[in-house]
């Protein structure tokens, strides 16, 4: 049985051209979509912050 794709909303944000061109370029580079790109970079930057304001003294000094 197929494994069902997660569901998928279209979300609009207004970036400067020149980090639209950035992010398709490296879509093409890595062999994917700029959606996907972008998605990649939102998850890692919320992962990181959220573990930040988890541990916001170990982040300031150095240590995760």
């Amino acid at each position: 049985m197929p494994t069902a794709k997660p569901e998928k909303r279209q979300f609009l944000v207004h970036l400067e051209p020149s980090l639209i061109q950035r992010t398709k370029i490296l879509a093409v580079t890595q062999g994917t979509t700029a959606s996907a790109v972008v998605q990649q970079a939102l998850t890692e930057l919320i992962e990181r912050i959220s573990e930040e304001a988890k541990h916001p003294t170990a982040v300031r000094e150095g240590r995760r």
